[in-house]
């Protein structure tokens, strides 16, 4: 719940920085409004699910739905892969924090896919197929770093919430 208390908190409060921080016209503040007002909802309806007791579904549903949220925002705001890292790594802490072992991998594998199949699809369309060099530039700016992340995150943060026991309602 505090995760799903902080997204629901960083949705709110980044909205109108959004709006300002990246210009302001009628068709980005659509875009804010419904990625911003969507994550809060959603966030809403797993903090209910969470107070049911269904704190596995609601880890899992909280990872791979911001997963989902980062990797579409990275691959269609026009901005360099390496300036989205950072949420990847974000996806990557609370992966380490919500899942167990197991889907902490898949996640990380999840993430780095995403950022190199968007290096990739960037550096096409850059170089109008002559992409190998900008790819290869583009992965060596972050690839490694996220790999070293995981591993320290994995080794730091042994015991998940996702490792404690279940309190959905068959398990009570």
């Amino acid at each position: 719940t505090t995760v799903l208390k902080l997204v629901l908190g960083a949705a709110i409060v980044t909205a109108p920085l959004y709006v300002v921080g990246e210009g302001f016209d009628l068709s980005h503040v659509g875009r804010v409004l419904l990625i911003n007002g969507g994550t809060a909802i959603g966030a809403l309806i797993l903090l209910l699910l969470a107070q049911r007791g269904y704190d596995r579904v609601v880890s899992a549903v909280t990872v791979w739905g911001l997963y989902a949220l980062v990797s579409w925002l990275a691959a269609t705001n026009g901005e360099p892969i390496h300036t989205n890292v950072v949420n990847f790594v974000v996806i990557l802490v609370l992966a380490n924090l919500l899942l167990s072992g197991r889907g902490v991998v898949i996640a990380a594998l999840a993430c780095a896919t995403a950022m190199v199949g968007i290096a990739y699809h960037q550096a096409l369309m850059t170089t109008g197929g002559q992409y190998g060099e900008l790819l290869v530039e583009t992965v060596v700016q972050f690839l490694p770093q996220f790999i070293l992340i995981a591993l320290l995150l994995r080794m730091t943060l042994g015991r998940s919430i996702a490792a404690l026991p279940s309190r959905t309602p068959a398990a009570r």
